[in-house]
């Protein structure tokens, strides 16, 4: 390999790495994300699974969204999530 080409991948690499760092700092900078249930007004999908900003709970939990929980899921039928509105 020549030396154009070597200087070349190493600053593509190097491009590479600053982006990647650049996505975790942004991502991090916007705080933690978690699931909830999300009531729509669809007939066919009532309840849906939503991941959130932490920032975002606690106006979804006042029109009447719930925390998404690993046991039972947030599906209308099996009493797990809300009731459809």
């Amino acid at each position: 390999m020549n030396t154009a080409k070597i200087s070349t991948l190493s600053l593509v690499a190097m491009v590479g790495v600053a982006l990647a760092a650049l996505v975790f700092s942004i991502q991090a900078e916007a705080g933690t994300t978690m699931a909830i249930c999300h009531v729509t007004s669809s007939d066919k999908n009532p309840v849906i699974e939503l991941v959130i900003s932490d920032n975002a709970l606690q106006t979804h939990l006042d029109h009447g969204d719930i925390l998404y929980s690993s046991v039972t899921g947030c599906s209308a039928d099996d009493g797990g999530g809300p009731d459809p509105v």
